[in-house]
């Protein structure tokens, strides 16, 4: 067992360097350890043949979790070598052509747009903007195209571009096109997901953010490529905040919570001074009942996990 070790040995029998998450400390391999732990006995709480997870939840209070910045479980991306030996986002944005420079999504955006999270300039950029003339289609060849044009654009302004820029925008409507312009690199704009074929040719990709550059950034520059998330200080706060407001196991819920959402936030380079500023806010603060307080977590944890798809 790690007890109390902090590295494999000495001389030859110490990882060091070897280890690229945490330079050969055992201390820390042992919190993530116990994190992931907690982690699959949530997730298996609760299903059938699961009746080990409660008495393994509880039992993982016992032993010693992430506790900042220091602790979090990075895997970092090679910034140098090729896409072929070690793959990362800016790998695809860059070279597999069309289709793989992506937008962020409306849902991510939305919420933090909303809620002045200080993250949302480190997620993501600015829309492009800029000015796009979006033809009706021809009634004879394609009357459902025809018939519908009108409450698919009204869709896009109404429920996506307006509320992004808060009408800061002009929209032309005549009778066979309408005429959309948006401010350049001013708002951030989500793309709705799940488009259909038919909407899809009137989704302008400048209209929308695209990720952050240290998520994309192309290899061989020298530049800083955000790193791959194993297991963070900020999730493992909030496993242990769910873990309270379900009742197997005793804690502050509330102090749990909020240190997720700073070491998450600490995680993107998010100053002291802004962390505290959100978590004033009421997306920081634990209440409601308890599946409320289960959503709230669940909701910060998603976003924490942004970069993080599979």
């Amino acid at each position: 067992t790690i007890g109390t070790h902090v590295s494999t040995g000495n001389g030859v029998q110490d990882l060091g360097d070897n280890d690229i998450i945490f330079k050969g400390d055992l201390q820390k391999w042992k919190k993530l350890a116990n994190a992931l732990k907690l982690r699959l006995a949530l997730r298996a709480y609760g299903a059938p043949g699961a009746g080990w997870a409660a008495g393994v939840i509880t039992k993982t209070f016992n032993g010693p979790f992430p506790a900042d910045e220091n602790d979090n479980a990075l895997i970092p991306k090679d910034n140098t070598i090729t896409q072929w030996a070690s793959a990362s986002y800016g790998d695809i944005w860059y070279n597999f052509g069309k289709g793989s420079d992506w937008t962020v999504g409306k849902a991510v955006i939305d919420f933090l747009r909303n809620n002045n999270d200080p993250r949302l300039p480190l997620y993501a950029k600015p829309a492009p903007g800029g000015t796009v003339t979006l033809y009706r289609p021809d009634q004879a060849n394609n009357p459902e195209g025809y018939d519908n044009f009108p409450a698919r654009i009204k869709y896009l302004v109404d429920t996506v571009l307006e509320p992004a820029t808060s009408g800061d925008m002009t929209f032309t409507n005549r009778s066979d096109s309408v005429k959309i312009s948006i401010p350049v690199n001013k708002y951030y704009i989500g793309q709705p997901s799940r488009f259909n074929a038919q909407i899809q040719q009137f989704v302008v990709f400048n209209f929308f953010s695209t990720p952050a550059e240290v998520i994309i950034q192309k290899k061989n520059e020298g530049k800083k490529i955000f790193p791959e998330m194993v297991l963070t200080t900020g999730e493992s706060y909030f496993l242990r905040a769910e873990a309270v407001v379900r009742g197997l196991a005793s804690g502050d819920a509330q102090s749990f919570f909020q240190n997720g959402i700073r070491y998450s936030m600490k995680l993107w380079g998010v100053g002291d001074g802004d962390i505290s500023a959100y978590l004033a806010t009421a997306p920081a603060q634990l209440t409601g009942s308890a599946a409320q307080q289960l959503r709230k977590i669940a909701l910060q944890r998603w976003i924490a996990s942004y970069t993080d798809g599979f």
